[in-house]
């Protein structure tokens, strides 16, 4: 679990820039979501492994899931 760890905490990371930035509408948003995407996409990974067994893993999972189809939406 340290690389679940690991992962979750870059990730919430970039998901707490991009929430400080996206009211803003900066030059440089769009990359910075889809910088997160990548961010989200290792966390998905890691929750995958844990997903079937802690329920929180599960739930990181499909919070990162929605999260990209979100931004590859936008």
């Amino acid at each position: 679990m340290a690389g679940c760890l690991s992962t979750v905490t870059e990730m919430l990371a970039a998901m707490e820039a991009l929430s400080k930035l996206a009211p803003r509408g900066g030059k440089r948003l769009g990359e910075t979501a889809k910088a997160l995407v990548g961010y989200c996409e290792d966390c998905a990974v890691e929750c995958q492994k844990h997903a079937d067994h802690h329920a929180v893993c599960k739930e990181c999972l499909d919070a990162c899931q929605r999260t990209i189809a979100a931004v590859r939406k936008a």
